[in-house]
């Protein structure tokens, strides 16, 4: 008995859970297209958002090195993103 009641506890389940879901279709604009990338320098630029990244003159980060307790560079970074 308890073999029949898990048996259908488990087929109405596999049944419920195996339905066709629909899709929603999003409408694709010229703003939502993104450049397709090919090579590996470019999958990395599309990944790092290159193109945003390049539309700020610098960067500037802090960063704080320290070995055995002891402080060995401690600054903030200005970066210029052309690399200049």
């Amino acid at each position: 008995m308890k073999k029949i009641i898990l048996t259908s506890l488990l087929g109405l389940t596999l049944l419920i859970s195996c339905q066709k879901q629909t899709k929603k279709e999003v409408p694709v604009t010229e703003n939502n297209v993104e450049k397709i990338a090919t090579t590996f320098s470019e999958k990395i630029e599309v990944a790092h958002k290159k193109d945003a990244f390049l539309t700020k003159e610098a960067i500037q980060f802090d960063a704080a090195i320290e070995f055995g307790g002891n402080e060995i560079f401690n600054a903030t970074i200005t970066v210029s993103t052309t690399s200049d």
